[in-house]
């Protein structure tokens, strides 16, 4: 018509509701993994997502409800899946000999994305860090699909025969992988009520389903990620929840880049914390720094070598049948304490000399004694139980222990120069030989 402007006609699609929170999601992710939770906003999210805040707010009651469960979501759709492709290789194979090598390339990818998924932190920060009840289910659910997972990959295991009566690369890595989730999951929110599985500890679970047999792991797998409760620190902060949750935050990062790459900023994202409040506890970046290496030279006052062979030894020769009681001469309890101990050590000794001294040549003799350090426990649990090959089921809970000290061992072969075979082939002969007499 003349005279009338002339609009390009534009088609709208109405997004479902699905959409627009797949797309929230998706926005609250980036902005945690560019900037950390800091960053995110409801207005920011809004814009990048291209939905209002008040169709937001319709949805998420909160700004701890939407950082929650988008971690939470995610983290358990990335684990679960891991898992899946293991439940998935276990149906598909045509025997356990085929199986071998099959599981070791699949688990060895599954194993990849439990050890270094990024989000591990930002979930044990949610837990910690929000009380409202709408922030810490999503945790709760997330924790039942890892879970879930688990419990169909060991369903599908033990339907198909391969996990009794004989201890074979199925099984090992049903063990391992059950050590490696619950050294994660068992420590999100340790110094809080998280609801838990009604089994408790999802490694005593997976052992029991696959032996019928009921054990007691204690969750002692999770207390590496717990911290270093305990030990002491130059700084007033055990009764500082913030000042734990920087020096937290500030050992991860140390552990991870050691002093040279050590960011404040990324400790002050990942404790979620402002600057102000971080300075005003640590005045500087060597103070911060020298916190950090307090609460790892903590964690090295634990069991020597010695000591986990003499207890191994004494387990090793102790009369079959668990004790009546257990104290201070009881053999069980002495591994149970010293695979406890050795467990929180992993390979820190490097990054204490790091966050110590300047000097790479005293950084390289303390890299050096590490090495050997672990190389020493490795021998030691590949002959403990050489003697009894007929120490059977009763042993499970020292065994688990040893499972989960395998795990941290085997996560920590970045740092030492242990070639994997070499401890897979020890951490089998020694679980053959504890529980079945291999």
């Amino acid at each position: 018509m003349v005279g009338q402007l002339a609009f390009p006609r534009v088609h709208l699609v109405r997004r479902t509701v699905a959409a627009k929170t797949q797309a929230v999601h998706s926005a609250a992710l980036a902005l945690i993994d560019s900037d950390g939770i800091d960053a995110v906003t409801m207005t920011e999210v809004a814009e990048l997502a291209e939905v209002s805040r008040a169709w937001i707010n319709t949805v998420f009651s909160s700004r701890s409800h939407l950082i929650a469960e988008v971690i939470c979501t995610h983290t358990a759709a990335s684990l679960s899946t891991a898992i899946d492709s293991l439940t998935d290789a276990i149906a598909s194979a045509v025997g356990p000999a085929e199986a071998g090598e099959l599981f070791e390339r699949v688990a060895s990818e599954m194993n990849q994305t439990i050890v270094i998924e990024q989000h591990w932190h930002y979930l044990e920060m949610v837990a910690w860090t929000f009380t409202e009840s709408d922030a810490i289910e999503p945790v709760q659910w997330s924790l039942r699909r890892v879970h879930a997972a688990l419990e169909r990959c060991v369903f599908v295991a033990d339907d198909r025969g391969w996990l009794r009566p004989g201890l074979g690369p199925v099984t090992v890595t049903m063990l391992l992988l059950a050590a490696s989730v619950a050294s994660r999951v068992e420590g999100i929110g340790a110094d809080r009520s998280i609801e838990r599985t009604p089994e408790g500890s999802l490694l005593r679970w997976a052992i029991s389903a696959m032996f019928d047999v009921d054990v007691d792991v204690d969750a002692q797998v999770g207390a590496q990620r717990r911290g270093s409760h305990g030990f002491g620190s130059p700084f007033e902060t055990r009764h500082d929840a913030v000042a734990q949750r920087i020096l937290r935050s500030a050992t991860s990062e140390l552990e991870s880049t050691g002093v040279d790459g050590f960011n404040l900023r990324t400790v002050s994202n990942d404790a979620s914390v402002s600057w102000s409040a971080m300075y005003r506890r640590f005045p500087d970046r060597r103070a911060l720094l020298e916190g950090a290496g307090q609460e790892l030279l903590g964690r090295l006052q634990v069991t020597s070598v010695e000591q986990l062979r003499s207890s191994l030894a004494e387990l090793r020769n102790e009369e079959s049948g668990p004790a009546a009681e257990v104290d201070e001469e009881d053999p069980v309890a002495l591994l149970a304490a010293s695979i406890t101990a050795l467990s929180r050590e992993q390979s820190q000794g490097f990054f204490i000399a790091l966050a110590a001294t300047r000097s790479t040549s005293a950084a390289q003799v303390l890299m050096e004694q590490q090495s050997e350090r672990v190389r020493a426990h490795v021998d030691a649990l590949r002959s403990a139980f050489g003697a009894n090959p007929g120490a059977g089921v009763e042993r499970l809970a020292g065994v688990c222990r040893i499972i989960a000290f395998a795990a941290a061992l085997f996560d920590a072969l970045p740092e030492v120069d242990i070639e994997p075979d070499v401890l897979i082939e020890s951490y089998r002969s020694l679980i053959g030989r504890a529980l079945i007499g291999e």
